[in-house]
């Protein structure tokens, strides 16, 4: 692959611990989904301060039960808020990808996204 080409792998109804070999030996990076790991009931923040330095995209979106891709207003606005102020914290140049698949989710989404970075998001316009 060329210079600026990358595989990522992610995390589906498993830790990515399992995944740790496919980086280790530089044949691919993470692509991090916060919500599989709320649906493999793992600890988010923690996971995602750990795999931060090989994580290239992470998918965002809410999780109630068993389904997932929904709004992220279905998951308290204050754990939403700290993993995103986390990754801005820590000055995250990937990808945050809004992995939901209606207008009005994503739009939710978005506005608890923009809520989050406020000081960060000033001239942000909305369309």
């Amino acid at each position: 692959m060329g210079k600026n080409k990358k595989i990522l792998v992610e995390n589906i109804n498993y830790s990515p611990s399992f995944l740790e070999p496919f980086w280790e030996n530089g044949f691919c990076e993470l692509c991090l989904d916060l919500g599989h790991l709320m649906l493999g009931q793992e600890k988010v923040i923690d996971l995602v301060k750990q795999y931060l330095d090989v994580t290239q995209e992470i998918h965002l979106h809410g999780v109630e039960g068993y389904r997932e891709h929904l709004s992220l207003s279905v998951l308290p606005t204050n754990l939403v808020h700290k993993w995103l102020k986390y990754l801005l914290k820590t000055s995250f140049k990937g990808v945050i990808n809004l992995e939901v698949f209606s207008p009005r989710d994503l739009e939710e989404s978005m506005d608890i996204v923009l809520e989050a970075f406020s000081p960060a998001a000033r001239g942000v316009k909305r369309v």
